[in-house]
């Protein structure tokens, strides 16, 4: 449920900003839940939220006690990101930018971990996206990616919102995404599939 380089795409998420979290609460208390159970942080850790929209999980994990050291939050639509800026006003462990996800630039193993949750399948290169992260992780880093699983009878779910929606929209199915990581040299530690109302979901998690 979020964004690309695709022009389209962050202007639709700029327009829905003022009710994201209303509008879209059960999916993200859902999508939240399900991803934090996996995530645990160290004291030391330099995490990079890869479209971190309204700065839901960072809170989660700050209101749960998890310790790091930063926190980067990415995100191209400035008006949801603005959301999180005021949400975390006065915090010095965490910082923003607002670029393409295939276009985040920091130095070569930057970060510990990479969070990418429900966002890959707006992601409109999505094999730079996967090489750039690899590109910053630390040896040892890992990544947590969950988003729409592209099969079973979601496919026709998934078919009816490219057709309804003009974000750009390109997603997986588990099988793909297994693939297409492994094609980049990670190594899936961690691999989940599951129904949540009429959405399909994986979850995969990954060490460089």
């Amino acid at each position: 449920m979020k964004y690309s380089s695709t022009p389209q795409t962050p202007q639709i998420f700029d327009r829905l900003a003022d009710e994201y979290e209303s509008r879209w609460a059960q999916y993200l208390t859902h999508t939240h839940q399900k991803f934090l159970e996996k995530i645990h942080l160290d004291k030391d850790d330099k995490v990079l939220d890869m479209s971190c929209g309204t700065g839901l999980l960072a809170y989660h994990l700050i209101e749960r006690g998890d310790k790091f050291r930063e926190i980067v939050l990415n995100d191209i639509s400035t008006k949801l990101q603005a959301r999180a800026k005021k949400r975390f006003k006065g915090r010095d462990d965490i910082r923003f930018t607002s670029l393409p996800a295939e276009s985040v630039d920091f130095p070569a193993e930057t970060f510990d971990k990479i969070f990418c949750l429900s966002a890959f399948h707006n992601y409109s290169q999505q094999s730079c996206v996967l090489q750039n992260c690899r590109h910053i992780l630390k040896p040892g880093g890992r990544m947590y990616l969950l988003d729409w699983n592209r099969s079973g009878w979601f496919r026709i779910v998934d078919l009816f919102i490219k057709i309804k929606t003009p974000e750009y929209i390109d997603t997986r199915s588990r099988n793909e995404m297994k693939q297409k990581l492994t094609d980049h040299s990670f190594s899936i530690i961690f691999d989940r599939e599951w129904y949540f109302n009429y959405w399909k979901f994986f979850y995969l998690i990954v060490n460089k």
